[in-house]
């Protein structure tokens, strides 16, 4: 696959899974043997740990949006800077929801 293509498919699931709320397009891009983990202590493993994931943050963060602002890509590797807002009215994490607006900014590397 091109590095083209990699980054279609990165676009598309920040587009349809966290925008949009698609989840059931995450075994389509998404290993068993993916593994997922950040430094908020969210860990994801497997198409079916990344759905899960994908469905707390789009329950703590309702009207949940990604924004790309930088996508890299060389071989089978990725490199995406993201900028995710959303108001945090359900619990992420053992956090209460403050009712506030968020923002988030991450990077994400994949292959």
């Amino acid at each position: 696959m091109s590095a083209e293509e990699n980054k279609d498919k990165r676009r598309r699931v920040w587009e349809e899974v966290f925008n949009k709320g698609n989840l059931e397009i995450i075994p389509e891009f998404f290993a068993p043997s993916y593994e997922f983990h950040s430094p908020l202590g969210i860990e994801a493993k497997g198409p079916q740990g990344f759905k899960q994931m994908a469905a707390m943050m789009r329950t703590a963060l309702p009207d949940l949006h990604c924004r790309i602002d930088d996508l890299f890509a060389e071989e089978d590797k990725v490199a995406c800077r993201v900028t995710l807002t959303g108001t945090f009215k359900g619990e992420m994490t053992g956090i209460a929801p403050t009712g506030k607006k968020v923002t988030i900014e991450a990077i994400f590397i994949t292959h």
